[in-house]
């Protein structure tokens, strides 16, 4: 008795119906893996922005002048930028 028990074996061995949900199983996970690198990498970018916007904030900077910092940039802010902002504009 001598079967061969190789994952590619048993792939090429398979009906053609599971080899197309083995293919589509494969292209779903990189679609996956793909999609949750770039999370990753944006959220780093997220908390690197947020990091140095607190280190701003606590270095003892003037709260009006990273205000008019803020302003010049308005169109890319987000985080704890935005909120800074709304805050400082109703105070």
């Amino acid at each position: 008795m001598s079967s061969d028990l190789s994952i590619l074996h048993l792939v090429m061995g398979a009906s053609p119906l599971v080899q197309a949900v083995l293919v589509a199983l494969l292209l779903a996970s990189i679609l996956s893996w793909t999609v949750i690198l770039q999370k990753r990498k944006i959220l780093r970018r997220a908390q690197s922005a947020a990091d140095a916007f607190e280190d701003r904030f606590w270095s003892g900077t003037d709260l009006g002048a990273i205000y008019q910092q803020l302003g010049r940039r308005n169109h890319d802010l987000a985080g704890m930028e935005r909120i800074f902002e709304a805050g400082f504009k109703e105070f």
